[in-house]
Parts: C-alpha cells; structure tokens; sequence
C-alpha cells in the first residue's frame, strides 16, 4: 500500500529538481522575493493611510479633554488594529497560493513566511502611529505587546487550530478523534491559565513589594485573597482577573502611571471578579468552545453543506451573544463590588477615568454588546458626577472612512501585482522568451506549455518541463488526466513517451490514441532493420 507512495514522491523530487537545475537559482527564489517584497510594502502602507481619518489637530493637541482626543483618534487606532491581524491573514494566504511548483518551499512555509513579513510590517507602522499619539513610547515597549499579543491570540485559537488541521473533511473516526483532541488541549489549558503559561515563558512577572501591599490592603478590605498576583511589562494602563484560578495581574503602565490610591480601587473590582458565580467564571472561556466548534465545522459543511452549517454559524453567532451579554453583567458586579468596598466610590469613577485616560480610550462607544459598560455610565453608577459633559460616540463614517480605505487599498494592491501583471505577462511574454514566465507559474498547465514552447529547439528541456509538469500539484487533481489527454493531441511524438510514463506513474494505466500511434511508429522504427 506504501510502496506506490513513495515511488511518487521520490518521482516528484528528482523531475522538479530537475526542472529546477534549468535556470539561475536566483530566478528560482524570485518569487520568494517578489511576493514578501509586495506583502511587506502593502502591509506597511495599508496601516499608514488608517490615520488619514482623523482630523490633524487630535494627534497632538494637548489643549484638547483628553475624552474628545480619544473619540477623534478611535477611528483610525481601531482600523490600524484590525489591520494588524487582517493583512497578516491575507498575505498567509496569498503567499500560500503563490508557491509556485518551481519554488524549493512547501505552501506551508510560504504563507508563514508570508504572516510574519506582513505581521512585522504592520506592527511598525503601527508603532509609527502609536508613536505620533504617545511621543514616550518606546520601541521595547511596543515589542514587548508584539510579542504579547500573539501569544494571547495563540493560545485562545490552539484548540480549535488543532481540529481544523486534524480533522480532515469527513465525518468519521477521524473527525471524532480530532475533536477529542481539541477538547483535551482546551481542558489542559484551561487549567494551566493563561496568566500562569505567559508568567512560565516569561511574559509575566511576580508582583514587586509596592503591588503586594496594596493587594493587601484591598483583599482585607474585601475579605477576598488573589492566589497570585503578577505584573505584565507592557505600556497599556490595565488589569485583569483570571477567576478560575484566582490570578490577578497588573501591566506596568498602569503601575507607574497611577498611584497607590487608584491602583487599590481597580484592585477591588478585580478581586469582584473572583468572588462571582461559577456561571460568570466560565462565559469568559466559552470563546474557546467556540473556536473548537469552527474548527469542526468543516466536515459538516462537506457532508450537509450550507442546510448544516448555517445553523451551526447561528448556534456559534447567538452563544457568543448570550456569552457577551453575560460577561457584561459580570463586569457590573464587579463595578458594584468596588463600590461597596471602596472608602469612597468617587475614588473608584476616578481610577476607572485614569486608565481611559491613559490609554486614551472614548468615554462613550454605545456599544451594547460590548464586554465593558461606557466609562461614562460606570462614572455614574458609582455616584459620580464626571467633570466633562457626556461624549458623543465616534464617527461611524469616519470608522467607515478608516476601514475602507486601507482594505480597498491592500484589495486594489493584490488585483494588481497577484492577478493584472502575471496576466500581461501571460500575454506579452511567452515562453521561452521569458524564463520567469516558467518560474513563477503556479502548476502543472505553465510547465505543459512551456514543454510544447520548447520542444522544437531544446527538446531535452523540453522533456524535463513535461516530467516536470507531471510531478506538479496540478497533477495529483483528476481532471489534469484529462487536460494531460488534449494536450496529447498537439505534443509532438518526439516527447510522448515520457508524458505516457508520467501519466501512468500519476494515474495508472490510461489509454490516448495519439500516444499509442506515436509509440507504436518508435516500436516500427526500432524494429526495421
């Protein structure tokens, strides 16, 4: 049963490289370089035309309510972040698409070289943008939330990741046993924690004597004790509470840009969270369920098609609201807990008002979705009267504008150097006037006419093309044989005896008449005396 398989990947190896040893390696590697030059180009430009929407006096006027600068620069920051992982998305899989047969690079490796090429590119614009809002920010400190980030995403995607790559397109023993596998992973990192795993890689540290008296002296007030407290070295004002396993940690902008007295009053509303229900405990782990039903999903959607996945996306779409909606009442519990122990709930609007102000987050988003109730309602349920007016939320045409003009951009880019130039030099250039044309060609149909393009003057190349061709990825699909049959009809008996093996090799025995006349005149030929 192995046997034929290793007969045809070792085929593939010798005919490609083969093909390869035709031309420069420089012109080999070129669509390496081509593809990562443009992914790195318009990953960079897409997220520096994010700030084109907004107004030029909010990025550096400090005579300006820090609420009103926030809502004029949270269109453009928003876009930019969204940038940030959309084009390294995109460009994973352009660069996928774009590994061409000829390239000594798996798909695989392509479109990761891809990710990370587009993924550094748009952190330093971004960090170019930060940098025109916050002129103290460091390049550590940016890197510092690079590296953060990705492990963040990372860990909450590996689950479903594992079963989307596991669980193959059917629904069998297989897809069963991926998901079980997704599920245990989920488990065991669920139990780990997320604050615990970033602390092992060094992405976390222990609380500093400062953080651990002030823990202190809220979790008294409270009656509530952090199992570990911790700092993340990263520049954004916040905290977070990990319920399960009783962890609370700091990031050291808010640590160095808050005092003792406001750190106390976020402290209270985090230790809130470990004194909440189970069922508000676990609505903020049901995002990675839902990642493990997406990656199920495809063998449901080759099996039942849209009839099965729809209400699937529905049942995902709808959990994911409920999950929301209660994590929002557990943010208000936590606000309510704060309240209750904190001398003076004034204190607390305040502390809340500090971190939006660092971190120049809009007062008002009128989201009702959204995890976190308005910095301006939270100021008033503790009973505080804020000392600015109530916002008016973003623009959403400007949130529009910020989008759409990046996407379009990176969209307009990819029709032009990935669909518009390979298409003009299909058609301007043919081969074997043009050796990129071989080079750069995605399958098995370039390297068939570039074997017919030259088999009247370097019939050997000509032959190594066409084996070539048959080893391709193209080949493996069952309508290349029947592609490989027309193109019979035109190739010159000179090479049809190597098209009939790699036929054969590819696909077994197969029957086309112009190859058996071209074989049968050699068979005469060799025979005649």
């Amino acid at each position: 049963m192995h046997e034929p398989l290793r007969i045809v990947t070792l085929y593939e190896v010798v005919e490609l490289d083969a093909a390869r040893s035709l031309f420069p390696s420089w012109l080999v590697w070129s669509p390496l370089v081509l593809n990562l030059s443009a992914a790195a180009v318009v990953s960079f430009l897409a997220v520096r035309l994010a700030p084109l929407a907004t107004p030029r006096r909010a990025w550096s006027n400090e005579a300006m309510h820090w609420s009103e600068r926030a809502r004029a620069l949270y269109p453009s920051r928003r876009a930019a972040r969204a940038l940030k992982l959309i084009a390294p998305a995109v460009f994973a899989m352009i660069c996928w698409t774009a590994a061409g047969d000829l390239l000594p690079l798996s798909g695989w490796v392509m479109g990761f070289l891809g990710f990370v090429t587009s993924y550094a590119c748009v952190h330093i614009a971004g960090f170019l943008v930060e940098r025109r809002i916050r002129l103290d920010l460091t390049v550590p400190e940016y890197v510092r939330t690079m590296v953060f980030m990705p492990f963040v995403i990372g860990w909450l995607f590996l689950p479903g990741v594992l079963v989307l790559l596991l669980a193959g397109a059917e629904l069998n023993a297989r897809w069963l046993v991926a998901c079980l596998i997704g599920f245990a992973a989920a488990t065991a990192m669920q139990r780990i924690g997320i604050i615990r795993a970033a602390a092992f890689v060094g992405l976390a540290r222990e609380a500093d004597e400062r953080l651990r008296e002030i823990m202190e002296r809220a979790s008294e007030k409270a009656g509530i004790q952090a199992r570990w407290v911790g700092i993340l070295p990263l520049p954004v004002a916040n905290a977070f509470a990990q319920p399960i396993h009783r962890q609370v940690v700091f990031t050291s902008g808010a640590l160095e840009a808050m005092d003792d007295v406001e750190i106390e009053a976020i402290a209270l509303h985090e230790l809130g969270h470990l004194d909440q229900a189970r069922s508000f405990k676990q609505a903020r782990t049901i995002g990675t369920v839902l990642l493990l039903m997406l990656g199920g999903s495809r063998p449901i959607f080759a099996e039942f098609g849209l009839v099965g996945f729809l209400p699937l996306v529905a049942s995902i779409f709808v959990i994911a609201i409920l999950s929301g909606k209660r994590q929002r009442r557990g943010e208000e519990s936590a606000d309510r807990h704060a309240h209750e122990h904190v001398e003076d709930p004034s204190e607390y609007a305040r502390a809340l008002e500090r971190i939006y102000e660092i971190n120049l987050v809009p007062a008002v988003l009128g989201h009702k979705l959204a995890a976190h109730p308005d910095l301006y309602d939270r100021q008033q349920a503790a009973g505080y009267t804020p000392t600015y007016a109530r916002p008016e939320r973003p623009s959403r045409l400007r949130k529009l504008f910020a989008v759409l003009v990046p996407v379009s951009f990176i969209f307009v880019s990819l029709l032009a150097f990935w669909v518009a130039v390979p298409m003009w030099l299909d058609d301007e250039i043919q081969p074997p006037a043009s050796s990129f044309w071989i080079v750069r060609s995605p399958g098995g149909r370039e390297l068939f006419f570039s074997a017919w393009a030259l088999h009247g003057t370097v019939p050997d190349d000509a032959q190594t093309l066409l084996k070539a061709a048959l080893a391709s990825k193209d080949a493996r699909e069952p309508a290349f044989l029947g592609f490989a049959e027309r193109f019979a009809g035109v190739t010159p008996c000179a090479i049809a005896r190597p098209l009939r093996a790699g036929l054969t090799l590819q696909f077994g025995e197969t029957s086309t008449q112009q190859l058996d006349d071209c074989l049968e005149d050699e068979d005469r030929a060799e025979i005649s005396p």
